[in-house]
């Protein structure tokens, strides 16, 4: 009996889980309106004016911040702690950010599909809407120079105003649920956190 082939992405598109996954984002993002998702998670590109990470400066591209709707779960935000060293206080520790939509794909929750017109096939960058509209066709197997990428979670608005903006990387790849219709990934604290205005803060001491 010959061995059964694997779900072709066609299938995998049409199974019910797939189709269910639109309205399983408007359902949860109720739990926003009812005040049970105090953070705001936020994939965010840049790029530097330098050839390579790290060489210049940061600076914004159109696009490239990008909300994650519904509202996701953040789980243990407190696990972060302060570790003092000569220069001054570094943030540390790791959270994980669940019930993220299954609309999204592993492409764009690792910052591979850079929104951005020289890495897709056309520059139409969400509006902090919808993941469908997402760039799904990164050109690359790893982020091209002198691209950057990593997440923020936000406090939503209840407390301070406006509110710090927490920055982090992957540490872990993105996991989609077993039996369930949402993916799961295991964030890290980095330092140098952008500005609670929005703009960038690259850690340059320019004095």
């Amino acid at each position: 009996m010959p061995r059964p082939g694997p779900l072709s992405p066609e299938r995998a598109h049409r199974s019910l889980v797939h189709r269910l996954a639109p309205r399983i984002d408007r359902a949860r993002q109720y739990l926003t309106r009812f005040g049970l998702r105090p953070y705001r998670v936020f994939l965010h590109w840049v790029k530097w004016t330098g050839l390579e990470r790290g060489e210049g400066e940061e600076e914004e591209i159109p696009g490239g911040l990008i909300e994650i709707l519904p509202t996701p779960k953040v789980k243990s935000l407190d696990a972060v702690a302060a570790r003092f060293f000569s220069g001054g206080v570094l943030p540390v520790g790791s959270i994980q950010v669940s019930r993220i939509s299954a609309l999204f794909t592993q492409d764009q929750l690792t910052g591979l599909a850079v929104p951005t017109e020289e890495f897709t096939e056309h520059n139409d960058p969400p509006r902090l809407a919808s993941s469908a509209r997402l760039p799904r066709k990164p050109s690359v197997n790893s982020l091209p120079e002198p691209f950057d990428f990593f997440w923020e979670v936000v406090e939503d608005g209840r407390g301070d105003d406006p509110a710090a903006r927490n920055k982090f990387r992957l540490a872990a790849w993105p996991m989609r649920e077993a039996g369930a219709i949402d993916w799961a990934v295991i964030l890290e604290r980095i330092s140098n956190d952008e500005n609670r205005d929005g703009t960038l803060n690259s850690g340059i001491d320019e004095d």
